[in-house]
């Protein structure tokens, strides 16, 4: 599927705000879990576990949370420890007094609670989720894991980490053996960057885009169009990145094939720059907007960011 290990965005800070609130709620019923039948409707976390490493499981929310308008769609997610021996597929309610406020959140059960799952498919869902964990390079945060038996596929969706935020991204997975992932589904254009060498990589905010994707629930096509004023758009001036050799720079696009890529520059007054290299060979001194505009199989979209030549 082609995904890149990628840092967290800014959406780290919403994350921690979630969790703390999880975190006092589940405090606010007592330190220690007694009675099962008084906290049966208030466990911390409830989904699918993803992973397992020492002793610990990736126990991921399959409902993924509204936040607000640029976070639509959290996905709650923990690492639990226990003495316990559970497998990845299992769906499990966990109950925890303190959490750790990292993502995935961390903490030590006070009780689990294995929910039976039951699908008259050809494949299991562990199947299913370590087929999928198994090509991201990163922690698997998989959730809305569902299995459709009259269109006898299984649905789902899974986070990529991006330079600007989290995202999820679908998958249609055919009920048959051998498993075959196809082609991820995003809802809008995918994280891309700017290799500027084997090191450095600058992030590029999406800021316009003519879309279209299947809609896992439905199965129809939408279209969308979408443009972000580039005033909102995080690329300042003042923190240009700077770019000695522009001419060769390439652009990563995450999990989607580039058909096609061009890209400009504009100044502070959005004016494009008609000679970016002199004819001596020396780039211009200066600050612009770099604008890489990005054809894919399901649309185009304008990516920007601002850098600095010397």
């Amino acid at each position: 599927m082609g995904a890149s290990t990628l840092k967290m965005g800014g959406s780290a800070l919403k994350k921690l705000v979630f969790l703390c609130i999880v975190m006092l709620f589940s405090a606010g019923c007592g330190t220690t879990v007694k009675d099962k039948s008084t906290v049966l409707n208030t466990a911390t976390i409830e989904g699918y576990i993803t992973a397992a490493a020492s002793g610990r499981y990736l126990v991921v929310s399959n409902e993924p949370i509204h936040l607000n308008e640029s976070q639509p769609q959290f996905v709650n997610a923990l690492w639990v420890s226990t003495k316990e021996v559970f497998e990845v597929d299992d769906y499990v309610k966990v109950w925890a007094s303190t959490i750790l406020t990292s993502y995935p959140g961390q903490t030590s059960a006070d009780m689990i609670e294995v929910i039976p799952k039951n699908f008259n498919s050809s494949l299991s869902t562990k199947e299913v989720i370590a087929g999928v964990a198994e090509n991201l390079e990163h922690t698997p945060i998989i959730t809305n894991v569902h299995y459709e038996s009259k269109k006898k596929v299984w649905t789902l969706q899974y986070q990529v980490y991006t330079g600007s935020g989290d995202a999820l991204v679908g998958m249609v997975i055919q009920d048959q053996q051998p498993i075959a992932l196809e082609q991820p589904i995003y809802e809008q254009p995918p994280y891309i960057a700017l290799a500027i060498n084997k090191e450095e990589k600058l992030p590029l905010y999406v800021q316009r885009y003519e879309w279209s994707f299947i809609d896992l629930t439905t199965g129809e096509e939408k279209n969308i169009e979408h443009e972000t004023p580039l005033s909102n758009i995080q690329a300042s001036f003042d923190e240009a990145v700077t770019l000695r050799k522009p001419d060769k720079v390439k652009l990563i696009a995450d999990g989607l094939d580039i058909l096609h890529s061009e890209i400009v520059f504009l100044d502070e007054q959005m004016n494009e720059v008609v000679k970016i290299i002199n004819e001596d060979g020396t780039y211009p001194s200066g600050t612009y907007y770099m604008q890489a505009k990005v054809q894919f199989e399901q649309g185009t979209a304008v990516y920007v960011d601002t850098v600095r030549f010397k």
